[in-house]
């Protein structure tokens, strides 16, 4: 079970995850901790605890061979833990182990994009890297969302704490079956977490403030119907025709819940939206009302 209430509503839903697919890509001297919190999840699974597999990569073409690999077997059941445990740059993405080359975070989205949509939007993703909550500056509202529930720190993080913490949160969650509570108190209390109903709801509120509101809404408006006339030969149009004009666009373009229904299927891979549009819009009077 996974819940979120950072928008003000409630959401929870179940979450299927059957396994841990762990990458590395470090050299030998940083592989200490990571051989120790595997160990660690070994003796977890032997008691019950998920399945682990251990993938080291050491080359970009190794890399995205894996991820396709694992996005066929998710296809045939595999529900994974992805914990891609390697170094983070800020402006170059993913590290491989030898440094010289990286998978910048605009390459690294449509992979797991696919990833999750063959999980069915059930891919939790744990990015224990440096800056990888970069990567969500990249996620698009027309795109399928890279992960349902994704893990990173938003700047640098020590190897102390992902030792600490890491084999904490996969005992929590194996002892409790709560995901969200599990990684708050662990690896939460050093990056961030993003839930993919939460992220849906507040792109959806960038979306209709920008271009449903205010300025945005006025250009798309008088853009629309600059066109609207000349598809019907109107060079000079009247000011009757000019105002059935404005309405007919303005309701055209007015947000209902018909919006959400236009995103929801492809960014939430198949998931209903946990949220209607009169959550949205309460969302939006409020935030308006607090502005001011």
């Amino acid at each position: 079970m996974i819940t979120h209430s950072g928008t003000g509503i409630k959401i929870a839903e179940t979450l299927k995850v059957n396994s841990i697919f762990w990458i590395h890509s470090l050299v030998e001297e940083e592989m200490g901790p990571t051989r120790r919190i595997l160990d660690d999840l070994g003796n977890l699974s032997a008691i019950g605890g998920f399945p682990i597999t251990e993938q080291p990569v050491e080359s970009r073409e190794e890399f995205f061979s894996v991820l396709a690999n694992l996005t066929s077997q998710a296809s045939s059941g595999v529900r994974p833990i992805l914990h891609l445990d390697m170094h983070g740059n800020e402006s170059h993405g993913l590290a491989i182990a030898s440094g010289k080359e990286f998978i910048s975070w605009q390459e690294a989205l449509p992979t797991l994009s696919r990833l999750n949509l063959a999980t069915g939007n059930n891919l939790v993703c744990i990015l224990a890297l440096c800056y990888g909550l970069h990567l969500y500056k990249h996620v698009s509202l027309g795109a399928t969302v890279p992960a349902y529930f994704f893990g990173a720190p938003r700047a640098k993080i020590s190897v102390g704490v992902l030792e600490e913490e890491t084999f904490n949160f996969y005992q929590k969650n194996h002892q409790t079956s709560a995901l969200t509570k599990s990684f708050e108190t662990t690896l939460g209390k050093y990056m961030e977490s993003i839930n993919c109903q939460g992220l849906f709801f507040q792109a959806l509120r960038h979306y209709i403030l920008k271009y449903c509101r205010g300025k945005g809404f006025k250009d798309r408006k008088e853009q629309l119907l600059t066109k609207l006339m000349l598809e019907h030969g109107i060079e000079k149009p009247t000011k009757e025709q000019l105002q059935y004009g404005r309405a007919q666009i303005k309701d055209f373009l007015s947000p209902t819940q018909s919006l959400i229904d236009h995103f929801a299927p492809k960014f939430l891979a198949g998931r209903q939206a946990g949220f209607s549009y009169d959550d949205l819009d309460q969302a939006i009077k409020i935030g308006t009302v607090y502005k001011k």
